[in-house]
């Protein structure tokens, strides 16, 4: 668990000056001229004309509590052009993508056009680009921590997707029609979850049918830039009212958030629609939903699960994009431990982060244990945030292992990880699920070579479990049950469940006999279809992402796939999990984090009722 700290090479930010050619340099007016800002202060853009000449605006410090009100604009940069256009600011000039240049002039034509008689005087707007001087570090690493108020702050953030192209007009126009249909959802965004469309109230709207047309164009509309972008979840997650832009059409994010959550209702009515751009456009809605809407805050693993898949330029801000939507003592932390650094290589920005929310809890450690790829310069137990993760047992769960126990130290961390514990049991084998289905047949069970692959890996578990555990088959048989969909608390969420709760036992021996074909789909049974087909699915999802295993304590539960006979299970205190552990060094007592784990009877704080449970340190 080793590290050191070596080399100084900086990490750069997303947000770079977009420079001219040098040879284009002599010929444009003098660039313009920063004046210095203070950490409490921020610089907003006042848009002043907009003619064939270009656009002519100023920018104005103010003291960050008292400043006047501003939107905030949210869009993708955009690449850069041999032909930058520029903004004329206060005799000085200002280079910008063409792809901002367009979003600054929309936004003054719908100022113009629907906002003048506002209270807005005049219309300010805050660019990260513009409002940011690129070319201090010191300024730009305090503006950016403060990134999440400035957002958070706007009386309105605007969000960019760009001029129309591909028939991106027809998916405006659904959208407009969609807010017309539903005006309820875009007044109270809270109401847009509540809100479950049919295909034919979808397709058939009062202002206009939607043809299949307008659909795929949605489909290529949520397939821009800007839904692949990291940076967008917090401005969007932190934002008041939203206003999306598209050429010179506008909607309210609502309609965009209504018809995510309703895009399997037309999934099967249109031939060929890709639901994945749909999920782009969801998942920032989900996360906006749970900060803005439900006022939650996501834990770490749960955060950058549900970021996977988004994009930034910079190493350092697969990090740095979300520290504004972590829970607030993540936050307060970060910050005051000067992780906003930008002259420090990127990989120690994420140990100086790790380090600090460690006196928090453990829940880091989730992380790391996921990571499909490693950096060299960190230490196991310290996430490499570039990596992406597979998550074997934490996401979406409610552990806590330790049972809120606090760890016992504050973690003393220099070149390896202090913290105390005690161990579960040692890894007698594994088994590996890798080539499991994730895809049921349309009667929710797996058949032909599907399911042949599921009775002989639930076959090779049950062999496992029963070189392991208990010698009484109805509580071997009832604990290897509960052990494939991570214990019932899932199950029991399923209302067919809760109707009807046999034992999980029989469940599992229902949905058994189903994969080795002992049972008819058509035929009575005791429990409901539903709820077996559920069983199955967390049996398959849980055994496709990570390798059930069994301990020479006869314990049972599914880690990471680089578990190893002979790793340990330890409880940590301050972790929502156990953990596995590698010994590396037997004289220095000293471990490596393998990854977290899932063990039937030891996930709620059950394993510390043992008596005289005394923690070791490492």
């Amino acid at each position: 668990m080793a590290s050191t700290f070596y080399g100084s090479s900086a990490a750069e930010h997303e947000h770079e000056a977009l420079d001219l050619p040098q040879d284009q340099l002599s010929q444009a007016s003098p660039r313009y001229n920063y004046s210095p800002l203070q950490e409490s202060q921020i610089r907003l853009l006042t848009i002043i004309s907009v003619n064939a000449t270009g656009i002519t605006c100023e920018l104005e410090e103010s003291e960050f509590e008292h400043s006047p009100a501003y939107d905030a604009l949210s869009c993708a940069w955009g690449a850069q052009d041999s032909n930058q256009p520029s903004l004329h600011c206060s005799g000085g000039s200002i280079s910008i993508s063409p792809h901002l240049h367009s979003a600054l002039k929309r936004f003054y034509q719908k100022w113009e056009n629907d906002d003048a008689a506002d209270r807005l005087s005049r219309p300010r707007i805050w660019v990260d680009a513009i409002c940011i001087n690129q070319n201090d570090r010191v300024e730009k690493a305090h503006q950016v921590a403060r990134m999440a108020q400035i957002y958070t702050h706007a009386r309105r953030v605007i969000v960019w997707l760009g001029e129309h192209e591909n028939e991106s007009r027809l998916a405006m126009q659904l959208l407009q029609d969609y807010a017309t249909a539903f005006p309820d959802i875009v007044r109270d965004e809270s109401r847009y979850a509540e809100q479950i469309h049919s295909a034919d109230e979808l397709l058939h709207l009062p202002h206009g049918q939607a043809s299949a047309g307008s659909w795929r164009a949605l489909e290529d509309l949520f397939n821009r830039p800007y839904f692949q972008r990291r940076w967008v979840l917090q401005e969007l997650a932190l934002g008041n009212a939203i206003c999306v832009l598209c050429g010179e059409d506008s909607v309210p994010w609502s309609a965009l958030a209504g018809f995510t959550m309703n895009s399997r209702a037309i999934s099967n009515t249109v031939d060929g629609l890709a639901l994945s751009p749909f999920f782009n456009a969801g998942r920032m809605n989900y996360i906006r939903r749970m900060l803005a809407v439900d006022k939650l805050r996501f834990d770490i693993v749960d955060l950058f699960a549900s970021a996977q898949g988004t994009q930034c330029t910079e190493k350092v801000d697969r990090l740095l994009s979300l520290i504004g939507i972590l829970p607030r003592e993540y936050e307060a932390v970060s910050v005051a431990a000067g992780i906003f650094d930008y002259h420090q290589p990127y990989w120690a920005i994420f140990l100086r982060f790790v380090q600090s929310v460690l006196q928090i809890n453990l829940d880091p450690l989730s992380l790391a244990g996921a990571c499909i790829t490693r950096n060299p310069n960190l230490p196991t137990w310290c996430p490499d945030f570039t990596s992406q993760f597979r998550f074997a047992n934490s996401q979406g769960s409610d552990y806590h292992a330790s049972s809120g126990k606090p760890i016992f130290d504050t973690p003393r961390i220099y070149q390896s990880l202090k913290c105390r514990g005690f161990k579960l049991g040692t890894i007698l084998d594994k088994v590996d699920g890798g080539k499991l289905p994730l895809v049921p047949s349309a009667k929710g069970c797996y058949t032909g070579d599907d399911s042949k692959e599921i009775v002989l890996w639930e076959r090779e578990c049950y062999d496992l479990a029963q070189r392991a555990s208990s010698p009484n088959k109805a509580i071997l048989d009832d604990q290897f049950s509960r052990v494939l969909i991570r214990g019932e608390r899932e199950l029991r969420a399923h209302p067919e469940y809760q109707h009807r709760p046999e034992p999980i036992s029989e469940i599992h021996s229902i949905w058994s006999q189903t994969q080795w074909g002992n049972v008819s789909t058509g035929a009575p049974l005791p429990s409901s279809w539903d709820a077996v087909r559920r069983y199955g699915t967390l049996v398959v999802l849980n055994g496709y992402r990570s390798k059930f295993f069994a301990t020479l304590e006869g314990q049972l539960g599914f880690s990471t796939s680089e578990i190893l006979p002979n790793d340990a299970v330890y409880i940590l205190y301050g972790g929502r999990t156990p953990f596995v552990l590698r010994r590396r060094d037997p004289i220095t007592n000293m471990m490596c984090l393998i990854g977290d784990t899932y063990i039937e009877g030891a996930m709620y704080g059950e394993a510390l009722t043992a008596d005289n449970k005394q923690p070791d340190e490492w």
